[in-house]
């Protein structure tokens, strides 16, 4: 539904679709974290405040699923435990996260809150307004591991068709082997679950990259590519385009309407059907 929220917005208010920021405290921000990871592209920002990402196995899963936040920087903010007090899972996950951020180069910044014995903890405003200024930036490579065929829309490459079966069950028990590696079994097996598209821009050559995916979308502008030279389209490895990309009136209009998107204008769409196993 997330997506149809965003249209709804933004065909009801003027909106910078570069300054668009989703933000949650509490439960909201627990909601905020899936909501950014499953759906990166529409945000210039994310800004977490005393929550964390609630996914089974986060140790695999964080690894797996937080590199779809490369094009969005996030900001996440909580509160130190309070001296003899219960440990908080949140402030240990997300000092977890920040060091698998750091080590996988994604564009974070956090912010620890000393506790206050009154219980309120006021938000450093600053530090707010210093996130909501940075606007969105186009991105040459994008990569996605998602569960369902809305979630898989990385911008500029999008998923159309899926080539198996959708996980929807609401939990997941992983039993691993004594001979077994567990981080690896429990990847795998999480893997297996999803789907998955990447995509690289390396001048005027397109390489795209799929897992259990039957149909991918390009929906290009002058941002990506120049459209008076040659493009080369890879796919899993295969060339499947090589010449000149047409502009079309048809397809900036339609995608125009689908996105309601007048900033960033698509002057070019094009599909690709992919025999995935």
């Amino acid at each position: 539904d997330l997506p149809a929220v965003l249209w709804a917005l933004r065909h009801r208010f003027h909106t910078d679709i570069d300054r668009t920021y989703l933000m949650g405290e509490l439960s909201g921000a627990d909601a905020a974290w899936i909501a950014a990871i499953m759906y990166p592209n529409p945000f210039a920002g994310v800004i977490a405040i005393s929550g964390i990402p609630r996914i089974p196995y986060p140790e695999q899963s964080y690894a797996l699923l937080l590199p779809n936040l490369r094009g969005t920087p996030f900001l996440s903010i909580w509160t130190d435990d309070a001296a003899g007090q219960p440990a908080s899972s949140v402030p240990a996950v997300n000092k977890a996260i920040a060091g698998f951020a750091l080590a996988a180069d994604l564009p974070f910044e956090t912010a620890t809150l000393a506790h206050n014995p009154s219980g309120i903890t006021p938000i450093p405003q600053n530090v707010i307004a210093a996130a909501i200024s940075k606007t969105r930036q186009p991105q040459s490579q994008v990569e996605m591991w998602f569960r369902y065929l809305p979630q898989g829309n990385a911008g500029w490459l999008r998923a159309t068709d899926l080539a198996g079966d959708v996980w929807d069950d609401e939990q997941i028990s992983i039993a691993v082997t004594a001979s077994a590696n567990r981080d690896e079994f429990i990847t795998e097996t999480i893997k297996q679950k999803l789907f998955y598209i990447s995509g690289r821009i390396d001048g005027q050559t397109i390489n795209v990259d799929t897992k259990r995916v039957g149909g991918i979308e390009l929906r290009l502008s002058p941002e990506q590519v120049d459209f008076s030279k040659p493009v080369t389209i890879f796919i899993n490895g295969r060339n499947r385009f090589g010449g000149v990309l047409e502009p079309s009136i048809k397809d900036l209009l339609e995608s125009a309407y689908e996105d309601w998107d007048f900033q960033h204008p698509v002057y070019f769409r094009k599909t690709f059907s992919i025999n995935a196993k």
